[in-house]
């Protein structure tokens, strides 16, 4: 049986954070993951990591250096490693993953190695956020998941799904 996990797909800045935001607002004390938020300092556009249930958050990307080259960003992978450790200590009844994106799924990197052993086993629901562009290539890098896909504007349908699942 396929590990059954849940996308909410849109366009860069198309309400993918917001509509998560929502989902994990729903299920307070409930819910470990991340948020990328939209921010703009010194260093020009960027994302703050937020991580969940916390409220701790640190640069994860930025449009000038350091860190790894991704696209028109630069990652800080030192804040990825954080993350990271961070989401193995936890043991929610819902995951929240904002977002997977190029990094992931063309070069198995960033989050990658730890959604590739999240979807593994069974476990409590995952919910990610992906651009439309890139769900096919979720798709195809994760066969053992049945993905069942959400625009932003669904997320109330999203969580009575998920209120059904997990109480």
């Amino acid at each position: 049986m396929r590990r059954r996990c849940f996308a909410v797909v849109a366009p860069v800045g198309g309400g993918k954070t917001t509509a998560l935001r929502r989902v994990a607002e729903a299920f307070p004390g409930r819910v470990a993951g991340t948020l990328a938020l939209r921010v703009w300092d010194q260093q020009g556009e960027g994302y703050d990591l937020l991580l969940l249930p916390s409220g701790r958050q640190r640069p994860l990307v930025r449009q000038q250096g350091p860190g790894l080259r991704v696209g028109r960003f630069f990652l800080r992978e030192e804040v990825l490693a954080w993350g990271i450790r961070y989401l193995e200590g936890q043991q929610p009844a819902l995951w929240i993953l904002d977002e997977v994106g190029p990094l992931e799924l063309q070069e198995h990197r960033g989050w990658w190695p730890w959604l590739w052993r999240m979807v593994q086993e069974p476990g409590a629901p995952l919910v990610v956020a992906v651009r439309r562009e890139l769900l096919g290539r979720l798709r195809r890098a994760l066969p053992m998941v049945s993905w069942e896909v959400y625009g932003p504007e669904e997320v109330d349908r999203l969580v009575a799904l998920l209120r059904r699942l997990i109480g």
